[in-house]
């Protein structure tokens, strides 16, 4: 998880994104869970993932489900990591609007006109929830891309060796 979330920072700064917003509930957006590393079981609430383009991500979850992430948390270390419960829809609110604020643009997995439906993970009520706070969204598929689906030099150099067999 460290390694996706420094190379998903790398991509916020490179194109002045000001955070990549993460959300699932009820296991809608898998994209949530491998940038997490892992998954945590018998979550009941909305969960948010804020990673911003400098410092420790922020992960946002309900009083009941917050304690379930703290293993997947574990290898970031309480200094580099915070989760931060919310207990309604109202500390929900103000809890986000705190994350958000400073930031006029924010990606999530939305794909404008469902152009590409692997990413298009988030309900359009999300989309207009975060928009509501004043803040710009754009698709995560290029942070998405350059986090989590590039090659290391073994696997490229692997790529390649079964390249030349095959061939």
């Amino acid at each position: 998880m460290t390694q996706t979330i420094a190379s998903a920072q790398e991509y916020l700064r490179r194109n002045k994104i000001d955070g990549w917003l993460l959300k699932d509930y009820f296991d809608a957006n898998p994209i949530f869970w491998n940038v997490l590393g892992g998954h945590a079981n018998n979550v009941t609430r909305p969960c948010w993932l804020f990673i911003p383009p400098d410092g420790p991500p922020t992960l946002l979850a309900h009083g009941v489900d917050a304690g379930r992430f703290r293993e997947l948390w574990a290898d970031l270390g309480e200094e580099n990591a915070e989760i931060a419960p919310y207990s309604s829809r109202a500390s929900l609110v103000a809890a986000l609007r705190m994350l958000l604020s400073g930031s006029s643009t924010v990606a999530m997995e939305y794909s404008p006109e469902g152009a590409l439906p692997r990413v298009g993970r988030v309900d359009a009520g999300s989309v207009e929830f975060v928009r509501s706070l004043g803040v710009e969204v754009v698709s995560s598929g290029n942070a998405l891309q350059h986090a989590t689906e590039r090659w290391t030099a073994e696997q490229l150099d692997s790529h390649r060796y079964a390249a030349e067999r095959l061939t």
